[in-house]
């Protein structure tokens, strides 16, 4: 399993990188390219993040709960980051951290799969159970 760019491509922004660095300009371009690419992602994201907050805001229950909900969620999203960062701050190459990801592919899917499947159960539990009051 690898999600890579081409190799010319690869080599075209890498080259386009390396000629823009340092030069006048370059962190605006950086901050512009880095708000496309945001922007561009909320098109994709957005269809499910802006009817799960509507949903949210709409149910009492929930929106007494939205910080702490938020903040889970964020928390969930970083904190795989954030220890990568830190094992390759201690010094552990990206060689042998693919080496690992691969050895573990399958575990790590089987473990998506109980996490997801049981998040289904519950989200099936917890609709069920606000249609019938």
């Amino acid at each position: 399993m690898m999600l890579t760019l081409p190799r010319a491509m690869i080599r075209l922004s890498h080259g386009t990188i390396r000629n823009l660095a340092g030069r006048p300009g370059f962190l605006a371009l950086a901050f512009v390219a880095g708000l496309t690419v945001s922007l561009l992602e909320l098109l994709c994201t957005g269809r499910v993040y802006l009817p799960t907050i509507m949903y949210v805001m709409s149910t009492e229950a929930l929106r007494t709960r939205a910080l702490g909900l938020l903040l889970l969620y964020v928390s969930l999203f970083t904190l795989p980051i954030i220890a990568l960062t830190f094992v390759a701050y201690a010094g552990v190459s990206s060689e042998r951290l693919t080496g690992l990801a691969k050895e573990h592919t399958a575990g790590t899917k089987l473990a998506l799969t109980i996490v997801f499947a049981g998040l289904t159960v519950y989200l099936t539990c917890f609709s069920v159970h606000l249609f019938l009051l």
